[in-house]
């Protein structure tokens, strides 16, 4: 070996080991990377078991929202246990009323009575537009508590009508006297008569007390029940409504 090499290399070998004790850095060896060089923006090396270094926080470009405000539900007032919501108190009118009386069954909501009344008076009333003697042959058949009641209480202007009926008759045997006629007989007035829409078979035919015919008809035209008349009898002819 040559004596001149060797000591300048151990020198410069013990140099080395001193610098690498001291944690200094050979002149021309590489730094290590250190904590304040990272602090100070320096780039770790690729694969570094340190692992990337950890730079400050930055601005984001992004608005930030602003924080919301709980929503507190507001709670529903509870009831009182037990406690049942009053209905309202209908409020009638007087005609109503005397409408609704002894007619209102236990239970029955008395709006619904008074709309069937209301009802009937309605369907009367239109067909009273077209014609009159149709609603007074209807009634003449249909002379019933409900309906009478309802005419006298909530539609009065259909009290000619009824009247009228009261004087007319179905078909049926009747006898001569005051008017009380009722559906199939009863006792009708003498006088003027005519049949309403009567069938083609339309027969009358009024007899006196010995059975001899005094007036007939066919319901084409009016006829005329005489006094001396003690029944009458029609067939076919529906209704007959007085003149």
């Amino acid at each position: 070996m040559n004596n001149g090499l060797s000591k300048p290399l151990g020198m410069v070998l013990l140099a080395a080991a001193v610098f690498a004790a001291a944690g200094c850095t050979a002149p021309g060896s590489p730094r290590p990377l250190s904590s304040s060089s990272a602090a100070a923006g320096d780039p770790a090396p690729s694969g570094s078991a340190t692992g990337p270094s950890v730079a400050g926080p930055k601005a984001s470009s992004a608005p930030v929202p602003a924080a919301r405000t709980a929503r507190t539900a507001v709670p529903a007032v509870p009831a009182a246990p037990g406690a049942a919501q009053a209905a309202p108190v209908p409020t009638f009118a007087p005609a109503e009323q005397r409408y609704l009386a002894s007619r209102v069954p236990k239970g029955t909501d008395p709006n619904a009575v008074l709309q069937v009344g209301q009802e009937r008076c309605d369907q009367l009333e239109t067909v009273k537009v077209k014609d009159p003697k149709a609603v007074v042959s209807h009634l003449i058949e249909n002379q019933d508590s409900e309906e009478v009641d309802a005419i006298a209480e909530l539609c009065p202007g259909l009290q000619p009508q009824l009247d009228a009926a009261r004087r007319g008759f179905t078909d049926g045997s009747f006898t001569i006297g005051a008017p009380a006629p009722k559906p199939g007989g009863g006792s009708i007035s003498a006088g003027k008569y005519e049949a309403w829409n009567p069938s083609p078979s339309c027969t009358l035919a009024a007899y006196d007390a010995t059975g001899n015919t005094v007036a007939e008809s066919s319901g084409g035209s009016a006829v005329t029940i005489p006094v001396g008349a003690v029944r009458v009898v029609s067939d076919g002819c529906y209704t007959w409504l007085a003149s």
